[in-house]
């Protein structure tokens, strides 16, 4: 569970990250440039120079799961779905495990997310 979650955190920084260019590539790394400004609310940019604060809730289905997705979507919120291949659990079977919504202002996300469990 704190696997599939560091992979819902960190899609939010990699996301961010395909809006940089790279200023130089080898094959064996890639240096990009800071995360433009543009490409961030001010959300974003608090969250990422304050502490990381992260809220970790659960849901009791994958259709709830996909609901809490949309309902996401549809407010505008960043949200980011992991999807695990199933390599190391789930029997080799592609599942949806968790999401990240944010960063965001802490009110927007829970008129989503309020109502679910603290884990």
């Amino acid at each position: 569970m704190v696997a599939q979650g560091a992979h819902a955190a960190m899609m939010f920084l990699a996301a961010q990250m395909r809006h940089c260019d790279p200023i130089e590539f080898n094959a064996d790394m890639a240096v990009y440039a800071p995360i433009s400004p543009t490409y961030l609310t001010k959300e974003m940019a608090m969250w990422l120079e304050d502490r990381f604060t992260k809220i970790v809730v659960g849901v009791d289905s994958e259709a709830q799961l996909d609901e809490i997705y949309r309902l996401a979507s549809d407010a505008g919120l960043p949200v980011h779905m992991v999807e695990d291949a199933g390599l190391t659990e789930f029997k080799g079977i592609a599942t949806k495990t968790c999401l990240a919504i944010g960063p965001a202002n802490a009110e927007r996300i829970d008129k989503i997310t309020g109502h679910l469990r603290l884990l």
